[in-house]
C-alpha cells in the first residue's frame, strides 16, 4: 500500500468531517484496528466483515460477496462511504456503513488492501461464453452506424488482466462472478449510481443478460497481473 495513498484517503475523510464541530477528525488509517473491526464488528451495530467478505478477504461465491483483496484502500472507503451516503444503496451493506464511524471506514479499507491474494482454482468455462467474455473485456462492442455508439472495451478503465486502476476502477480480475454480474445488473438498471460520469449506467445499459454473464465469468476466470495499489 502506498502510503501517499493512504495519507490521501485520510485527508479526504478529514476535509469531510471539518464542518461537524463534534467530530473528531479520524488520524492516518489503521490496518491492525482494520483487522480487529474484521474479526469482531464494533459496538454500534457493524457485523464483523469477516462473516462475509471472510477475514483473508476472499469473499463468498455463493452470495453477494466480493473479494476485498486486490482493491486500493482508496477504492474500498469510497465504497464505504457511497454504501452511507446513499448512491450505492444495499439491504445489507448501508446499515454496516452507517454504523462504522469514518476512522473504521478508513482502517477496514486499509486492511483488507494490505492482505495478499489467495487464489481458488478458476472454474471451466464454455468456449463460447469464453471468446464473448473475452471480447468484451478486450474489445468492447464496436459501433454499427446508424448513430448506434458501441460500448469500450472494459480493459481501457479496469486495466490489462483486470488489474483495476487507483482509485477509481475496481480489480475485476478473479472476482466472483455472480457478484460482477449483481453489480452490472445495478449499473443498467440505475439502481447503483456511484460510477464516475455515469460511465458504467451507460455501459451496462447496452450490454444483454448473457453479455453481463459472458464478461463476469470471464473475470472470475483470469488472475490479475502482479501489481501496488
Amino acid at each position: 500500500m502506498r502510503p501517499v495513498l493512504l495519507a490521501s484517503v485520510a485527508a479526504t475523510a478529514c476535509l469531510s468531517v471539518a464542518s461537524g464541530a463534534r467530530a473528531q477528525a479520524p488520524s492516518a488509517p489503521d490496518s491492525q484496528r482494520g483487522a480487529t473491526l474484521a474479526a469482531q464488528g464494533n459496538p454500534n451495530g457493524a457485523a464483523p466483515c469477516s462473516q462475509c467478505h471472510g477475514q483473508s478477504g476472499e469473499g463468498n461465491p455463493t452470495g453477494p460477496f466480493p473479494r476485498l483483496t486486490g482493491q486500493s484502500a482508496a477504492y474500498l472507503y469510497k465504497q464505504l462511504q457511497n454504501y452511507t451516503d446513499g448512491s450505492r444503496p444495499s439491504d445489507i451493506m448501508t446499515p454496516i456503513a452507517q454504523a462504522l464511524s469514518e476512522q473504521e471506514r478508513l482502517d477496514a479499507a486499509a486492511y483488507y488492501a494490505g492482505l495478499p491474494s489467495q487464489w481458488a482454482a478458476p472454474s471451466e468455462l464454455r468456449p463460447e461464453v469464453a471468446r464473448r467474455g473475452r471480447d468484451l473485456a478486450l474489445r468492447g462492442i464496436p459501433s454499427i452506424g446508424n448513430g448506434e455508439v458501441g460500448v469500450q472495451a472494459c480493459g481501457n478503465c479496469h486495466g490489462p488482466d483486470g488489474i483495476g486502476e487507483t482509485p477509481v476502477y475496481p480489480e475485476l480480475g478473479g472476482q466472483w462472478a455472480g457478484y460482477a454480474s449483481g453489480q452490472l445488473s445495478a449499473f443498467k438498471s440505475g439502481l447503483r449510481k456511484n460510477d464516475l460520469s455515469a460511465v458504467m449506467r451507460e455501459i451496462a445499459g447496452k450490454l444483454s443478460s448473457d453479455d453481463i454473464d459472458a464478461v463476469s465469468r470471464y473475470y472470475e476466470s483470469i488472475r490479475p497481473r502482479e501489481t501496488t495499489h
